[in-house]
C-alpha cells in the first residue's frame, strides 16, 4: 500500500471512531441550553447576557432596561398617613454602583419590550394617603411624567415599544408614550389586554392553551411546532417577540397520580423555528422571569395538586 493510501485508510477509521463514539448511549448530548433568557431568585438577577447581579432583599419585580437592571425590592417603602406600607422602592442598577431609587413606594411596574419605558404606580409622596399615581419613566433621557390626574385608579398594566394600555375602573385607555395623548381603547386594541399573556409583544404569535398543556398559533390559528426536550409545555410566557418560555415536566401530567410530582425544566422556544432549549440552573426551581410578579414554579404535580 502506498503512503498515500495508507494516510486516507488512517483517516476513514478516524472519522468512523469519533462519530461512533459521539453517538453512544450514554456519552450522547443532551437537550440543547437555551442562552438570552433572564431570570431572578431570591436577592439573585440572572442576566440574559449570563452576568448576575445580587440585590439587598428578595427580588419581587424585575426588568432589564438600557440603562441597567430595574428591580423591586422586598424591602419596606415609604408608609400611609395610618402607618401602613405601601409597595417597595423600586431602583435602577446599573451595575457600576449603588443603584438609583426611582421611586420610594411602587408597585405595578411594568416595561416595554424595548427597554426604555417604566411605568409604576405610587404613593401621592405630599398627601401620604392611600392614593396612587400612575408614573412614566423615559430611561433613555430620565423624564418622568404623571399623564393622569392624581388619585384616579389608574394602573398601566401592558407596554409596547409605542405605548401603554392603561385600566381605569371601568375602561381601556390607550396611552402614547411619546406625546402623553391617551383615547378609549376599542376594537383590538381592546383585544390585546384580553390575550396579554397570551400573545408575542408584536401581536403576530399567541399560545393555545388546552387544559394545562399549550401550543403556539399564528395570529391566523396556524400552528407552530415545537420541538421540545419533553412531553408537554405548561405554563407559556413570551419574553419577546419570537421566545416563548415554559414548563417542560419530565412525565406527561394526566399520567400523574393525584399530588403527585414530578421534575422539570424551564425551556425556551424559538418562534417560528420551533427550537427549543433547557434554561440551564432553572430545574425544578421557583423562579421569577421579567416583568412578571407571579413566580413560576418549574414543577408538575398531578390533578388535585397542580400548581400555577
Amino acid at each position: 500500500m502506498t503512503s498515500r493510501g495508507a494516510t486516507v485508510l488512517a483517516l476513514v477509521v478516524l472519522v468512523i471512531t469519533v462519530g461512533l463514539a459521539a453517538g453512544c448511549g450514554a456519552d450522547a448530548p443532551g437537550p440543547a441550553a437555551a442562552t438570552g433568557v433572564a431570570w431572578a431568585d431570591g436577592d439573585r438577577i440572572r442576566l440574559a447576557s449570563g452576568a448576575e447581579r445580587r440585590v439587598d432583599g428578595e427580588v419581587l419585580w424585575f426588568a432589564e432596561t438600557t440603562a441597567g437592571v430595574a428591580y423591586l425590592p422586598a424591602t419596606q417603602g415609604g408608609s400611609t398617613d395610618g402607618g401602613d406600607p405601601l409597595g417597595s422602592p423600586l431602583l435602577l442598577d446599573d451595575g457600576r454602583g449603588d443603584p438609583l431609587e426611582l421611586a420610594a413606594d411602587a408597585s405595578a411596574p411594568v416595561a416595554s419590550p424595548d427597554g426604555r419605558w417604566l411605568a409604576w404606580n405610587e404613593l401621592d409622596t405630599e398627601q401620604r394617603q392611600v392614593r396612587l399615581d400612575l408614573v412614566l419613566y423615559d430611561v433613555t433621557t430620565g423624564e418622568r411624567s404623571r399623564p393622569f390626574p392624581p388619585d384616579t385608579g389608574l394602573r398601566a398594566t401592558r407596554l409596547t415599544d409605542t405605548v401603554a394600555y392603561v385600566t381605569t375602573f371601568d375602561e381601556v385607555l390607550v396611552l402614547d408614550l411619546a406625546t402623553g395623548a391617551s383615547r378609549p381603547a376599542r376594537g383590538a386594541a381592546r383585544d390585546v389586554l384580553d390575550v396579554a399573556a397570551l400573545s408575542s409583544p408584536d401581536g403576530r404569535w399567541r399560545t393555545d392553551v388546552r387544559g394545562e398543556a399549550a401550543g403556539v398559533v399564528s395570529a391566523d390559528g396556524d400552528p407552530v411546532e415545537l420541538d421540545l426536550p419533553g412531553p408537554e409545555l405548561l405554563r407559556p410566557r413570551w419574553i419577546d417577540d419570537d421566545t416563548v418560555v415554559g414548563v417542560v415536566p419530565d412525565v406527561p401530567t394526566e399520567e400523574l397520580a393525584t399530588g403527585e410530582t414530578t421534575g422539570a425544566d424551564l425551556v425556551a422556544c424559538d418562534v417560528p423555528a420551533g427550537t427549543c432549549g433547557v434554561v440551564p440552573g432553572t430545574r425544578d426551581r421557583t423562579i421569577l422571569l421579567p416583568d412578571t410578579e407571579e413566580p413560576t414554579q418549574v414543577s408538575a404535580s398531578g390533578p388535585s395538586g397542580y400548581e400555577d
